[in-house]
This record gives structure tokens, sequence and C-alpha cells, in this order.
């Protein structure tokens, strides 16, 4: 069993890859090697994100390029710009955009590229109503398969969208 952990480890340490997937992790496995990713100060410096399946034990492991940072940066100034939009007075309705906002549902553990969070007056914690996944440092329908885990897991959800970004 520590045979496993340490090659996934290594894999995510070592030298940095765009995107790696991982079959037959269980959830012990997935919240062991998350845990120490998490006490290691070098990785927590990364932009290492981790998506996990718990029916299907797969972990998938993506490392988004500056390319990918640029142009998801630039669309969630232009959203939120959008948002501001909205003619709702701003003590009744909050819309709140997120890079890096961590979705724990029934069938996956994920950040999404992008949360959009709807937030009432009074309400403690936002709904998220927006997500969107990047096909560039993943494949298409592994972000297909994260839409879908979104739709399926999250009632509140009003939009979901899947960026392709592809280098010239």
């Amino acid at each position: 069993m520590r045979r496993k952990y340490r090659k996934i480890l290594g894999i995510i340490l070592g030298a940095q890859r765009e995107y790696s997937a991982f079959e037959g992790v269980s959830m012990s496995d997935y919240i062991y090697v998350k845990d120490r990713l998490e006490e290691c100060l070098w990785y927590r410096k990364t932009w290492n994100r981790l998506t996990y399946f718990p029916m299907s034990e797969r972990l998938m492991v993506s490392s988004p390029s500056a390319l990918h940072g640029s142009v998801m940066g630039t669309i969630m100034g232009h959203l939120t710009s959008v948002l501001e939009t909205i003619p709702v007075p701003m003590d009744t309705v909050i819309y709140r955009t997120f890079s890096a906002n961590s979705v724990i549902v029934e069938s996956v553990r994920a950040i999404p590229d992008l949360t959009v969070k709807m937030c009432t007056r009074g309400g403690r914690v936002g709904k998220s109503i927006w997500l969107m996944e990047s096909a560039f440092s993943q494949s298409d329908s592994d972000a297909m398969r994260k839409l879908n885990a979104y739709v399926q897991d999250i009632p509140s959800l009003m939009v979901v969208g899947k960026l392709l970004i592809k280098q010239g």
C-alpha cells in the first residue's frame, strides 16, 4: 500500500507534468496523498490541482500552465465586470468569482478553473451557480466528466462551461 502512495507522490512532486491520472486510488489513498501534499511547503507554492472520483477510484492531477492562468485570469476579470452590471442592489445579492474554490460533492472532489457564487442577503455561504473547466491541462473527456459530476451533484448550478484552449 505504501508503495502506491510513494509512486503517486513521486510523480506529483517530481518533474512538472501538465496532467497525470491514477486508477485504483481508494478514498483513504486520496486522503493520505492530499494530506501529505498539504504538508509539503513546495507543493503549496505550485498550481497543481487534484480531482478525485470516489466511485471509479480515479485521481487526476493537473498543473495548469502560465497560458492557462493568463486566459482564466482574463475571463475572470471580464466575468466579474459583467456580473457587476446586473441591476440588483448589492445588499440583496452579491456575486463572487473564484479561481481555486474546492468542490466536494458525492461524485467528485475537485477545484474548478472558475466558480461564481451567489450570496443573498443574510446568507452565510454562497451557492455555486456557475462552474467552468478548461480542457487545456486536462483531457477533454476528463473536463466533461467533471462538468457532468457538478451538474449531477450541485442543484444550485445554473451554468457550466468548458473552455477549449489550443496552442498555435
